[in-house]
């Protein structure tokens, strides 16, 4: 979004942003104490030494002098000078407090204890994203505080002498790189946010003064409304990109590592990709639900096959919690928005996994008044009577005082509740504490379409990709080589391109044969993927173009529908390398008279 921002407006915004710095400071503070007398606890315990005493008390005097400026600035008043020079002082501490988690970097890195440097490591490494949300307020704090708490420690990593160091050492340096790169998209996206609520307090002013009647004051929701999905839309898009270039470098060095331990810390950084996937979906899907953006599209489809892909997707996250999760078949179809319904099925299903601890979960339908309730019962912890409609609040969460990031932000039932009137129908549920909970959407029973086609794909057991010829098409030059990479490693044959033109100087008028194409919908100088494979389709004059998958960054509904009327198929990013290779693998063993079916 551009906007034109003059001194004024510009010191407007860095005075919200220090106010948001402090606002969440007592978070910052609390985090910094825990992590650090934890860490304290477990390096003395295997390397007793006075120098981490010391070096405890030196960060305990740093947070009470933290603490104190925190108080001083909430209780002073907040001129427009004043708030500027506070934010330089938050900046200094925060100086501080980098070097001193830095040095602990320095003095405890005990390569011979092997899980003293492991908690060494990950504390560290576990502050850097911890304190992104708050810190990337003000992008030069965070820098100023991730820079030297990392910058020890990859020294140490890669001074120390030997391959596997020198390499753990670089993978914390890129993680250091992608941490910065995230704050500063966070940042950019805060300071967006902030320039828009300027500008529509602004045009709220401007339209009360022109005219107070209700004509004018609908006529503003809708400018405002307008204003939000474009900002979301850009920020939506703007998250995933990065985001989607990380999970494929990620697959690459998933297939380059071979030490267990390294392949435990990538699983790590993946499982922290897979979080942020999931918050920042979550955000911005209530966001979208916000500004009315959703559209509904009833169509008849089976219930079974919405169970076998959500099968898939969470039989591996009950196993690992060793519970029994079970998946009633059923024949039943229903007219409903078979997209919407997955989604309120993934929160429930997801929910009840996180708060079951042992026992079962089972999915599956039963009839009730001509409807059925499709539902999930778990076996978990349960909901006190009290507090039973308090879990459908945004941010709301009755089990986690310390906002435990694995626990989520406390949306997906917000999301139910709110798609579930989306849908116009209704959510049921019951919970007992300590016995667990039930909750349930009713739908509509319909009879079978015969015209429909099964395009769940097989998420396990994909054959090779070997041999195969891929064209790339993206303006990204990151995607790109990450794709390049990523299938290289499978043994594809890659070509790449940045636009439609290159793509066709590349396939060399058809005499090259593709056999799937990757395009990015959204490219440069306004040209779309339905453009480029449009172009492509021309080269191969014997009906036997490659098969096709649009991948894009957009979930503007115009967007959307724009690519689905293009009768190709159709991924979001950001996209994992498994579920890459596993759609491909389904589309390229399939009969090709389903090529213009869509996969979500």
């Amino acid at each position: 979004m551009k906007s034109d921002i003059n001194e004024h407006d510009h010191k407007r915004t860095t005075i919200e942003c220090i106010k948001v710095l402090y606002q969440q400071s007592h978070i910052i503070i609390l985090s910094n104490l825990a992590a650090s007398t934890a860490l304290a606890l477990i390096l003395f315990f295997y390397i007793p030494s006075f120098a981490i005493i010391y070096w405890l008390l030196t960060i305990y005097i740093l947070t009470i002098l933290r603490y104190v400026l925190v108080n001083r600035f909430n209780k002073s008043k907040q001129t427009s000078e004043k708030i500027i020079q506070y934010g330089n002082y938050f900046t200094f501490t925060t100086i501080a407090s980098g070097c001193l988690w830095g040095s602990a970097g320095l003095l405890f890195f005990t390569p011979e204890s092997l899980l003293v440097l492991f908690f060494l490591t990950l504390t560290l490494t576990g502050t850097l994203v911890a304190s992104l949300p708050s810190l990337s307020a003000i992008i030069h704090t965070y820098y100023a505080y991730a820079i030297p708490t990392a910058t020890p420690l990859i020294y140490k990593y890669i001074t120390y002498g030997t391959f596997d160091f020198a390499l753990f050492g670089t993978l914390i340096f890129v993680f250091l790189l992608i941490q910065l790169a995230y704050a500063s998209i966070h940042n950019k996206t805060l300071i967006k946010s902030i320039i828009l609520r300027f500008e529509n307090t602004l045009l709220i002013n401007k339209l009360r003064k022109q005219n107070k009647t209700a004509e004018a004051a609908q006529l503003n929701a809708e400018m405002a409304n307008i204003s939000k999905t474009k900002f979301f839309a850009a920020a939506n898009h703007d998250l995933r990109q990065p985001l989607h270039a990380m999970f494929l470098f990620l697959g690459v060095l998933e297939n380059e590592i071979d030490n267990t331990e390294h392949k435990n810390i990538l699983q790590k950084i993946q499982k922290s990709n897979n979080t942020l996937k999931v918050l920042l979906d979550s955000l911005l899907d209530i966001s979208k639900i916000d500004a009315g953006v959703i559209e509904v599209n009833h169509i008849a489809f089976p219930i079974q096959e919405l169970l076998d892909s959500l099968w898939h997707e969470f039989k591996s996250h009950a196993d690992e919690k060793n519970l029994h999760i079970k998946f009633v078949p059923t024949r039943i179809w229903v007219n409903s928005d078979p997209r919407i319904v997955e989604r309120i099925l993934r929160n429930l299903i997801s929910n009840a996994i996180r708060y079951t601890h042992n026992g079962s979960i089972i999915v599956g339908c039963r009839r009730r008044n001509g409807n059925i309730l499709l539902s999930v019962y778990d076996t978990g912890i349960g909901i006190p009577e009290d507090k039973i409609t308090d879990i459908f609040q945004e941010f709301h969460q009755l089990n986690n005082p310390e906002r435990d990031h694995d626990k989520g932000l406390g949306l997906g039932l917000a999301i139910v509740s709110r798609m579930t009137d989306l849908l116009k129908t209704t959510l049921h549920y019951d919970s007992t504490l300590n016995k667990g909970s039930m909750f349930a959407i009713e739908l509509p029973v319909t009879n079978p379409d015969p015209e429909s086609i099964n395009i769940s794909i097989p998420w396990e057991g994909h054959t090779t990709l070997s041999g195969k010829t891929i064209l790339i098409v993206d303006d990204d030059k990151e995607i790109r080589d990450g794709l390049n990479r990523l299938l290289s490693n499978w043994q594809c044959t890659v070509i790449t391109a940045t636009d439609g033109n290159e793509a066709i100087a590349k396939l060399g008028s058809g005499i090259i044969k593709v056999d799937l194409a990757l395009v990015d919908y959204r490219l440069q100088n306004g040209e779309t993927g339905k453009d480029v494979l449009q172009k492509i389709n021309n080269l191969y004059p014997d009906n036997k173009p490659p098969a096709i998958i649009i991948i894009t960054g957009d979930t503007a509904p115009d967007r959307i529908k724009e690519a689905n009327d293009s009768g190709y198929r159709l991924l979001h990013k950001p996209l994992s390398a498994s579920k890459l290779r596993a759609i491909m693998s389904y589309i390229l063993t399939k009969d090709t008279k389903n090529t213009d079916k869509l996969i979500q």
